[in-house]
């Protein structure tokens, strides 16, 4: 939750990703989303705009194959901590469907082996049916821990003693024990990617209730 609440956190979290993840390459070439990337050799890749894991996130489609990489931008359940981690829980979800019903992988590579709800991880490349059943899975947990967050947030979050203070009753409506300590804290990140959407809201309520 520090570095939630810590003005310096993104340039925090950005530094340690330079650090261990291709720290030494320097990027070329910025993507938004609507590109089409030459591989040559007349393969082509569309770039996707697939936004709510990052605001930047994106889903590279070989052209004709209908072969989708995505990262970390279809969750499930989480990779090593078990929770499915993301800053924009509305744009998450919005994604997955666009995943789902608009680009339609035939194949599906992953960032990492994703969990399913009973905790076996998937492999990094998924045929038809299991990127279906992935997206499905994302979908179908990303509701529940909304509705646990809102829940929570509804009540007001309280300190505790817990380690998943301010949001303990929603580890607890969920089941869940993971180690919310472990780098990059994804029950955290989620947490405060819906406390965000809640604020809006209710700031939105409030000016509608008393317009100026």
């Amino acid at each position: 939750m520090a570095l939630a609440t810590d003005p310096e956190g993104a340039a925090k979290v950005t530094g340690a990703a330079n650090a261990v993840i291709s720290g030494e390459m320097e990027p070329s070439l910025l993507v938004r989303g609507g590109e089409t990337l030459s591989l040559g050799g007349g393969v082509t890749v569309s770039v996707h705009a697939i936004p709510g894991h990052t605001p930047g996130s994106v889903a590279y489609v070989v052209d004709g194959q209908c072969s989708v990489f995505v990262g970390d931008s279809v969750q499930v359940h989480g990779a090593a901590n078990h929770f499915p981690g993301y800053t924009d829980p509305v744009a998450y979800r919005a994604s997955l469907k666009r995943l789902r019903d608009e680009i339609r992988p035939r194949r599906l590579y992953l960032g990492h082996p994703y969990r399913r709800a009973d905790g076996t991880p998937y492999g990094v490349e998924l045929d038809e049916t299991q990127a279906e059943e992935a997206i499905a899975q994302s979908l179908d947990i990303e509701a529940r821990v909304a509705s646990a967050a809102r829940g929570c947030l509804e009540a007001g979050p309280r300190e505790t003693e817990s380690p998943y203070s301010p949001f303990a009753r929603v580890a607890e409506e969920l089941g869940y024990t993971g180690d919310p300590a472990l780098e990059p804290s994804p029950f955290f990140t989620t947490m405060a990617g819906y406390r965000t959407h809640f604020a809006q809201h209710v700031r939105t309520q409030e000016h509608r209730s008393h317009p100026s």
